[in-house]
């Protein structure tokens, strides 16, 4: 079990800084088409190798005092990243499709939930990067986003709407006259 559905998934790589700028209008073109179920700008492709790795500090108060630092995997997707990819959401769904927050809204797996003593997941806030401001809007089954020969760690999703890719879920019918289509809409 992987956690993630890749079946009837194709990655469209954006080749460069000036067509990622056009990404959220490309994602709008490519949902035009009727066989195309869902679609998240993202920086990331199952199973590659993933390069961001950040760390997170809970604003929480441990017993000793002090505020606990964990190390997280980084995922930069928009908020269809978990629609798209099927991955399972174990609270917090609403959230990703509402949110309305000044603050850097992030997704963790439940292997950096299990970091958090007082089990309150949705709502808790944290410093990512000793800069940037953030709360946790959902959380999410483990999956597998490195190779199968790794164990899943913590991990968490930034919802930001940038990416140098845009992942496209689609209808198992007609699947070389969709992809045909999406490569024409490319």
């Amino acid at each position: 079990k992987l956690g993630i559905n890749p079946e009837n998934v194709v990655n469209i790589r954006l080749q460069s800084a000036s067509i990622s700028q056009h990404a959220k209008e490309i994602k709008e073109e490519l949902l035009k088409n009727p066989d195309v179920i869902s679609a998240s700008v993202n920086s990331y492709e199952p199973s590659k190798h993933n390069e961001h790795w950040g760390g997170i500090l809970f604003n929480e108060k441990t017993n000793n005092g002090t505020r606990e630092e964990m190390g997280l995997w980084i995922i930069i997707a928009d908020k269809d990243f978990t629609r798209t990819m099927e991955i399972e959401v174990i609270e917090g769904e609403e959230m990703i499709n509402h949110f309305t927050s000044a603050e850097i809204p992030f997704i963790i797996n439940e292997s950096a939930a299990g970091f958090i003593e007082d089990g309150i997941i949705v709502g808790k806030e944290f410093e990512f990067f000793d800069q940037y401001k953030g709360k946790i809007i959902a959380e999410v089954k483990d999956f597998h986003f490195r190779s199968l020969h790794h164990k899943i760690e913590p991990a968490a999703i930034v919802i930001y709407d940038g990416g140098n890719q845009i992942s496209v879920r689609f209808r198992s019918h007609n699947i070389q006259s969709t992809l045909a289509t999406l490569e024409k809409t490319w």
